[in-house]
């Protein structure tokens, strides 16, 4: 976990976001995608105090935001995150997750536990690829078959949101390739 505040910044961080199944070609397309990503993000950021970014690698994100008291989750620090989160309820003002939907196992159960640690009104924004980018993802990165496990679009996002969220915007960037979602507890 890394924690980003006014006492400055504590925890582990990843320290190569890019690893091993990278192509050649990937480590100079990656990081383009990785702004477009943050940059799309950064919209739908809301103007609380608490931010959580789950799946923060570097916390790249994290110093781009500007909560007062910054907390990113990262499987390759360490970090659990299948069925619950390490926070109280109703902790934060904002959580993303941004590409990394797609690599999870339990979708509703991460979607009741973002609902959980989330404050009334509070933003859930995340980005993932759409289904037709895997053609141009796998000359970015090897096996990637085996390290998606679902692809989300407008109606599973809607199936997942059920009575915990609603839906204030999708729209998709990079040529339709990527989109992003801003829902909000209800």
């Amino acid at each position: 976990m890394i924690v980003i505040n006014n006492n400055g910044v504590t925890g582990e961080v990843v320290d190569d976001y890019m690893h091993e199944n990278i192509k050649d070609i990937g480590r100079f397309v990656l990081p383009v995608t990785r702004w477009l990503r943050v940059k799309n993000a950064l919209r739908y950021m809301t103007e609380g105090k608490r931010h959580l970014d789950i799946g923060c690698g570097d916390g790249y994100f994290l110093n781009l935001s500007w909560p007062d008291e910054r907390i990113g989750l990262d499987k390759r620090a360490g970090d659990d995150i299948v069925d619950t989160l390490p926070f109280e309820d109703k902790y934060f003002d904002c959580v993303t997750v941004l590409a990394v939907l797609e690599h999870m196992h339990n979708l509703p159960a991460l979607f009741r536990e973002v609902h959980r640690v989330l404050s009334l009104g509070g933003n859930f924004v995340f980005t993932t690829p759409r289904k037709s980018a895997e053609c141009l993802i796998s000359l970015l990165v090897h096996n990637i078959d085996d390290e998606h496990e679902e692809y989300l679009d407008l109606k599973k996002v809607e199936d997942l949101s059920g009575n915990l969220f609603d839906l204030n915007k999708h729209k998709t960037f990079l040529f339709g390739l990527n989109q992003v979602f801003c829902l909000s507890k209800k």
